[in-house]
């Protein structure tokens, strides 16, 4: 990610801080497009931590988390 987010700053679509930032040049445009759907305003230079970006990545697959 060109503008790595500051470590310990909250993340923009969940909110909770963390170290583990997903790089914006990774990210499948299927992914992108599902946050999107859901965070209109959200671009990937605003970034996103793993744990996020894992989620909607899911969603995408349509692969259900275990439970």
């Amino acid at each position: 990610m060109k503008n790595h987010p500051h470590p310990i700053r909250p993340c923009p679509l969940g909110g909770f801080a963390t170290f583990a930032w997903a790089g914006a040049d990774s990210l499948a445009a299927a992914t992108v497009a599902a946050i999107q759907a859901g965070f209109s305003n959200w671009t990937p230079a605003h970034g996103a931590c793993r744990r996020c970006v894992e989620i909607f990545r899911v969603a995408v697959v349509r692969v259900p988390l275990a439970v």
